[in-house]
């Protein structure tokens, strides 16, 4: 090969990488999308029937990737996570995530298979109709799940922050509500009821009670082998069996307290009116939990339950009734100021629009 050719193909390939290189690193570097085939329920996630949210999640994913703030993140690969659940009505995430080098692919703009196992440095996602995410649960049991109350943190475009997510509903209507009085006193004493339920079984079973004759047979084993440590066994075992009558006295006092707490609960829940029961519950150092005389109930915190009047259409299962917009810059605060304006010149307008 003559030397101007090899020196053409070298500038050639020189070239190339360095436009591999340069398009690596230039910011708006997007992976492809991360979307499971199916949902939970075992469909297409592009079924017809999912056309709707589709076409709406679509929408979504559009303005993310178009974020400039988003993608003027530095030295960061991106890319679209998406799923639909199953539930009714069914829920959806789009969020748009940033690899920092580590988690990089050999491709252009590929990310590594564990990237999402270790997790992206800053993230935007888009929740639709989970009222649940990014809620903390506190009391909970069979017939009440509760969650601290989300705190207000300020509002963007006139739509609230809670937690970390701007909610968007129609007419600003919350899906969880209060916690009463009347729901906590219910749980506690289904609660107590269960405690001393648990501690009645625990005294009535057999192994509460030692059987000497098996005791005796298992000493007369040992003294062929071990005599010293089969005297040493009978001995303690005869002490622990001489000590069972006490133990039993302080189990029926420790059931009774049991019993006297659950009537003292009943009896205080029953004093209460309608009105005192279903006013908000907050968390304190009283009795049974409640607050004491000397705290301020607007200094205590709180719970919530998801409110039975949202008014969720499970007919239309595709329906958008609530979207949380949630900018997150995780373990990395260095991004929080980047992540608020990216979060900021979001259309508004148009996530507001989907709201059905």
């Amino acid at each position: 090969m003559a030397l101007g050719t090899v020196n053409i193909a070298r500038r050639l390939l020189f070239a190339t990488a360095l436009i591999v290189a340069t398009r690596c690193a230039q910011a708006g570097c997007w992976a492809a999308r991360d979307m499971p085939a199916t949902t939970p329920d075992g469909i297409s996630s592009q079924h017809p029937s999912l056309a709707p949210m589709n076409e709406a999640l679509d929408r979504i994913e559009a303005m993310l990737r178009a974020s400039a703030d988003f993608n003027a993140l530095p030295d960061f690969r991106f890319r679209i996570n998406r799923y639909i659940s199953g539930e009714a009505p069914r829920a959806a995430m789009v969020g748009a995530r940033a690899y920092e080098r580590s988690l990089w692919g050999s491709g252009v703009c590929d990310l590594i298979p564990q990237a999402d196992r270790q997790g992206a440095t800053v993230l935007i996602h888009v929740v639709v109709n989970n009222a649940e995410n990014d809620m903390r649960r506190s009391l909970e049991d069979s017939q009440l799940v509760s969650f601290e109350t989300p705190l207000e943190r300020g509002r963007v475009a006139g739509w609230p922050i809670y937690n970390d997510c701007v909610l968007l509903t129609r007419d600003g209507k919350l899906p969880w509500e209060p916690v009463t009085v009347g729901d906590y006193l219910a749980f506690s004493e289904r609660r107590q009821a269960r405690k001393l339920s648990e501690f009645g079984q625990w005294r009535a079973a057999p192994s509460r009670q030692i059987d000497m004759s098996k005791i005796e047979r298992v000493y007369e084993q040992m003294k062929r082998t071990d005599p010293q440590g089969a005297e040493k066994f009978i001995s303690d075992m005869r002490a622990l069996k001489a000590r069972e009558p006490l133990q039993a006295q302080k189990n029926a006092v420790g059931q009774a307290g049991l019993e006297e707490e659950l009537q003292a609960l009943r009896t205080y829940r029953d004093s209460l009116s309608a009105e005192a029961l279903a006013q908000p519950y907050h968390q304190g150092h009283g009795r049974f939990g409640l607050p004491a005389d000397n705290e301020r109930r607007a200094n205590l915190p709180g719970l919530v339950k998801m409110n039975s009047q949202f008014g969720w259409d499970r007919r239309d299962r595709t329906r958008l009734q609530m979207l949380q917009v949630c900018a997150m810059p995780l373990a990395h605060p260095q991004y929080g100021a980047p992540l608020r304006r990216a979060l900021e010149a979001l259309d508004w307008n148009m996530l507001s629009s989907l709201i059905r």
